[in-house]
């Protein structure tokens, strides 16, 4: 059989097919029409394109159906936290408010006094913050009127899109956490946050496990979209659960590192931190589907951003794609200096420290210093950052012994060695073509479809990761003598901003 895998990002969609053993068949992407990093997002716009690579996916998958079988299934995973507001027609009643809005900045202050930080703690396991999606539902219901008054339905995207695709409305467990109203010890909607928020549960989707099946598709859809009649509907995941799995992550203690314009580390672990510290560092606790295992989100927001940023202003091949390999190449040849980067350059956070107003450095600069010295200091001040991050997390219960590296990052060796040198840890190369549909059809496949007993099994059969960089104990130590001063730098630096 064929399973299809669809990833809703932010700024684009991803659909792809995949035999049952994860060999990828084919795919499609699509751009949204509007710049990067736009606040608002219109919802049509983005089911259009969504239904459009699934279209192109299962009419290129039609030519393997004589190899692998017809289509079985689709399973559909998206960013988190944004969400769609749906009248009783169920048709969109206003543009889809990005999480990088603020849009419910006095609505989370609101909840952290009443029912107070400590109370969301203990139940959501995370700290109120206007990222989240009830305070922005809280601000629409109290201030937004228009709105409020017409609300039937708020639907995260990828129950949108399985709503869209079935008539029913059912959210996996790792994206309604990211609602800041799921109870992560029962899996279900926090009744008391809500009445506090103002929130009637009915306005909000089903919690259920991640991979769950959400029903067979309608008929008016499968044929608008190609899909068989019998198509199986599948609740996936947020997508960094869905990256995770698609990188064979999926026992406590592994981890994946994803960077693109943004880095993430995404560690999965086994049981519910219990210092509030945890918490108050940012961290979070994501049910990791129900196999009993969790996950948390570490971020550092200058990724590969600062690399652009460097390339386009202290290099000659300003939009040059192709620079980074070169800078690479140069940079691999020079030693370690002196030179560090603080990469606040859009302020530290959202983990461990979350200072909006920080400020990024380049310092210990000398006459003999080249472009090259500063883009390896960059590469080694985010691995700088996300180190103070595992530490973090090492120290509060969420420790990490193995990463695989995906994302634009992970084409990088030079990057990959000197993570793998300043985190004291290996660290294997994804091998998915697009991790974040191979997770969604890996779900699909162990907890619908059930071809596999577990992901672990589901990892070993449908995922082919590449080379394990490890560990060189004189870089290594010369890493930590610089990482001591790092530390020191940022630290200070964070102190004359906050």
């Amino acid at each position: 059989m064929i399973i299809l895998g669809a990833d809703v990002g932010s700024t684009g969609c991803k659909c792809a097919a995949y035999s049952e053993n994860g060999r990828y068949i084919c795919g499609s992407y699509r751009e949204y029409p509007h710049p990067a990093g736009v606040l608002r997002i219109d919802a049509e716009i983005l089911k259009s394109a969504v239904f459009a690579t699934i279209s192109e996916t299962a009419a290129a998958a039609r030519s393997f159906e004589t190899q692998f079988g017809k289509i079985s299934s689709l399973a559909v995973s998206s960013f988190g936290e944004s969400f769609v507001a749906l009248d009783g027609n169920m048709n969109p009643l206003a543009p889809v408010v990005m999480y990088t809005d603020g849009y419910g900045a006095d609505e989370a202050r609101r909840l952290a006094s009443d029912p107070g930080t400590e109370r969301i703690i203990s139940r959501e396991c995370l700290i109120p913050d206007a990222t989240y999606s009830l305070p922005m539902m809280m601000r629409i219901i109290r201030r937004e009127s228009k709105i409020a008054d017409k609300v039937n339905k708020f639907l995260l995207i990828t129950d949108y899109i399985t709503f869209c695709l079935t008539g029913e409305t059912v959210i996996p467990g790792s994206l309604a956490a990211r609602t800041m109203a799921l109870d992560i010890r029962s899996g279900k909607w926090d009744a008391e946050l809500l009445e506090a928020a103002g929130i009637n549960p009915s306005l909000l989707s089903i919690p259920v496990p991640d991979g769950s099946p959400v029903g067979r598709i309608l008929k008016s859809q499968a044929e608008k979209l190609g899909l068989p009649q019998d198509t199986l509907i599948i609740a996936g995941s947020h997508d960094q659960i869905a990256n995770a799995l698609g990188c064979g992550v999926c026992a406590a203690g592994e981890a994946v590192n994803t960077t693109g314009s943004v880095e993430c580390i995404t560690p999965v672990f086994d049981k519910i931190p219990a210092d509030p510290e945890y918490y108050h560092s940012g961290y979070v606790c994501v049910p990791f589907s129900d196999s009993g295992l969790l996950a948390n989100y570490a971020y550092n927001y200058t990724g590969g951003t600062l690399l652009r940023w460097l390339r386009d202003n202290l290099t000659e091949f300003k939009g040059d794609g192709g620079a980074y390999q070169l800078l690479d190449e140069k940079a691999a040849l020079k030693d370690i200096t002196d030179v560090l980067v603080i990469p606040h350059f859009s302020g530290a956070g959202y983990t461990p420290d979350r200072i909006p107003s920080a400020k990024g450095a380049i310092t210990g600069l000398t006459f003999l210093t080249d472009i090259c010295d500063i883009y390896r200091a960059a590469l080694e001040g985010s691995a700088f950052e996300m180190r103070y991050n595992l530490e973090r997390l090492n120290s509060l219960g969420a420790p990490v012994h193995s990463l695989t590296a995906a994302g634009g990052g992970a084409k990088s060796p030079l990057w990959l060695q000197i993570k793998s040198d300043i985190f004291g840890l290996p660290i294997t190369v994804s091998g998915a073509k697009e991790a974040g549909t191979l997770g969604a059809a890996m779900l699909a496949a162990t907890k619908s479809l059930c071809i596999y007993n577990s992901f672990g099994e589901a990892a070993e059969n449908c995922v082919r990761n590449g080379k394990t960089y490890y560990p060189t104990p004189d870089a290594q130590k010369r890493y930590g003598e610089k990482y001591a001063r790092y530390i020191e730098a940022r630290n200070r630096l964070i102190n004359l901003y906050d």
